[in-house]
């Protein structure tokens, strides 16, 4: 289960004070009627920036660094081109992570309580969603670049709250969660989505505590996935053992039916939290459902129709937590737990364990492009690189 503030969120315009109240076991049943990850579809956009006419072309505030800076998160678009985010700041490297200058936008506001998400694709081009979660009257920003950050745009969205999660299946079909408030077992969750890479953003889906609304108040959020314009799943935590939450939408976020996911019967017992579905075309797709202590891989032929559900993957060490996954690839996928690494060459059906020549203690962010190149953020900020599948980690100076 995630970590959860209390917020006291609203839209721009004004603000919800949400009841504090238990949310309970989340049957498996269709919601009441009426409302990126990573994505491995990475095509190569155009260098034109997206961008309306009231939106703003900001300069960075730009150095380049050999030493590493502190990072939060990391998004590889291949092996030597990636972002990163820091304290308040954002990176690009294209010499997979040796270097990196930094390119923050001008615009973005400094604060101890900023969220940040960011998504590239290509070479050039990227967005970042920033929220300061320290009032409820600052809003939500995203910026877009096309020339690796030398430039920023601006891009226009009129709403507040924590980016969950953001992800472009192409140049211009994109969407962002954002979690806009909190109870005890329950969160208000917005969805947008741009058809235009982001020069306008659509708000199709909001949970149910708001009228029109059919996604679920109750439960954690973790954010949303979609491989079209029509088909996508939220995903989260209900206080329900032997269930997992995923919601799924065949008409743009209108309306929202709950999945049923068979439970392997070694973790029937156990209050799981999914995870946004990483899909490798229309057809295959991952969705990483965790308990903490224990990790499966679902997995989908069928365009999200059916999933099953892969080999348990279970931490080996004391306070056991398997702490960050990725999977590059259908077939391939790599998890932690901080003292051994898993790997999978079936989608989840198999995993086999080692020890690296390194423990990687408090894993943050861990994200793989290849079976072989992968990158790791821990909490201290530090990050390290593999190029032989997690067996043999530097440390990047």
């Amino acid at each position: 289960m995630k970590n959860k503030r209390l917020l006291l969120i609203g839209g721009v315009a004004g603000i919800t004070l949400f009841t504090i109240v238990g949310c309970g076991s989340q049957p498996n049943v269709a919601p009441q009627n009426k409302t990126t990850a990573e994505s491995s579809m990475n095509n190569t956009p155009s260098n034109t920036a997206k961008g309306n006419a009231t939106n703003t072309v900001t300069q960075p505030s730009s150095s380049t660094q050999s030493q590493m800076p502190a990072l939060t998160s990391i998004n590889m678009v291949n092996s030597k081109t990636g972002w990163a985010t820091g304290h308040n700041s954002v990176w690009f490297t294209k010499d997979g992570g040796v270097s990196w200058t930094q390119v923050t936008p001008k615009g973005l506001r400094a604060s101890s309580n900023l969220q940040m998400k960011v998504y590239g694709i290509g070479d050039k081009n990227a967005w970042v969603a920033t929220s300061d979660t320290s009032s409820i009257s600052n809003p939500l920003s995203i910026y877009y670049t096309s020339n690796g950050g030398q430039t920023w745009v601006k891009q226009g969205i009129h709403d507040a709250g924590d980016p969950m999660s953001l992800h472009f299946r192409d140049q211009n079909h994109g969407w962002i969660a954002l979690m806009q408030g909190a109870a005890m077992g329950s969160e208000r969750e917005t969805i947008y989505q741009t058809n235009d890479g982001g020069a306008t953003w659509n708000k199709i889906a909001v949970t149910n505590d708001v009228k029109g609304g059919t996604l679920p108040f109750c439960g954690d959020k973790t954010g949303v996935s979609f491989i079209d314009n029509k088909h996508g799943w939220a995903t989260g935590f209900t206080p329900a053992n032997g269930h997992v939450y995923l919601y799924k939408t065949t008409d743009d976020g209108k309306d929202w039916v709950s999945q049923t996911l068979s439970v392997p019967s070694s973790v029937k017992g156990a209050q799981f939290t999914s995870y946004p579905p990483l899909f490798f075309g229309h057809q295959d797709g991952i969705l990483p459902v965790s308990s903490g202590a224990e990790l499966v891989a679902y997995r989908t032929t069928d365009g999200g129709k059916r999933w099953v559900p892969g080999k348990v993957v279970r931490s080996t060490v004391q306070n056991p937590a398997i702490q960050a996954w990725s999977f590059p690839t259908m077939n391939n996928g790599f998890a932690t737990d901080g003292d051994k690494m898993f790997t999978t060459t079936d989608s989840g059906q198999t995993w086999t364990s080692f020890t690296s020549n390194i423990p990687l203690k408090n894993v943050t962010t861990m994200q793989f492009v290849s079976s072989t190149d992968g990158w790791a953020v821990i909490s201290t900020g530090a990050l390290y690189r593999t190029t032989d599948g997690g067996h043999t980690w530097s440390k990047m100076n």
